[in-house]
């Protein structure tokens, strides 16, 4: 056989070895399932206080909007600079950066023009 013949044979091997392992797996989450269904005497009474419970805990799990949150507003509000300052800044830099570009090279070729001149 070809290489090539053998390695689609070994692929095909890989494969099926992994579809099993799927198939076992499937079967076991379907009999956990089955295990995992309230049993038929399962009362209202007891359906409510589970709900109550998850209900309960989900509120736990949500972030409070309470005075906490308003302290961290207002604290980020105290050192927030306003967006005029901002963009003053913004153009300070950028008028900054483009006189850098600019003097950068012209003062590597005045220095190369008078020691080539030299």
């Amino acid at each position: 056989m070809s290489d090539r013949l053998d390695e689609l044979h070994r692929q095909r091997a890989t494969l099926q070895a992994h579809l099993d392992w799927l198939d076992r797996e499937i079967a076991r989450e379907k009999s956990e399932s089955r295990d995992a269904t309230p049993p038929s005497n399962f009362s209202g009474q007891t359906a409510a206080l589970a709900k109550e419970t998850s209900a309960r805990t989900v509120a736990s799990l949500v972030p409070a909007t309470d005075a906490s949150s308003a302290d961290a507003e207002s604290i980020l509000a105290q050192f927030a600079d306003s967006p005029q300052k901002i963009q003053t800044q913004v153009k300070r830099g950028c008028w900054t950066v483009f006189a850098l570009a600019l003097l950068i090279p012209a003062l590597g070729v005045a220095a190369w023009y008078f020691l080539r001149a030299r």
